[in-house]
């Protein structure tokens, strides 16, 4: 999950810079309300991928199935 978030934040890093960059030249490849809905979409994405990951979490969660974890850091398995 956080290389996934890791890409989405180097695209919007990016595309941001190309803007930027861009501007210096007076090349306009797209409109300004395109990146800033692109920005509100993003934003949308990852507000409900976070809300979707703590829903599945607490409704899923699995109890170390199996496994003692009271001898040391390594879960142990039970005899």
């Amino acid at each position: 999950m956080k290389y996934i978030i890791g890409f989405i934040a180097c695209v919007v890093v990016l595309t941001t810079a190309l803007y930027i960059v861009l501007g210096f030249w007076d090349i306009s490849l797209f409109d300004p309300q395109y990146l800033t809905n692109t920005y509100k979409t993003i934003g949308v994405i990852g507000v409900v991928a976070i809300l979707l990951i703590l829903i599945v979490s607490f409704f899923f969660k699995a109890n170390h199935k199996g496994y003692d974890t009271s001898k040391g850091n390594v879960a142990h398995p039970q005899k």
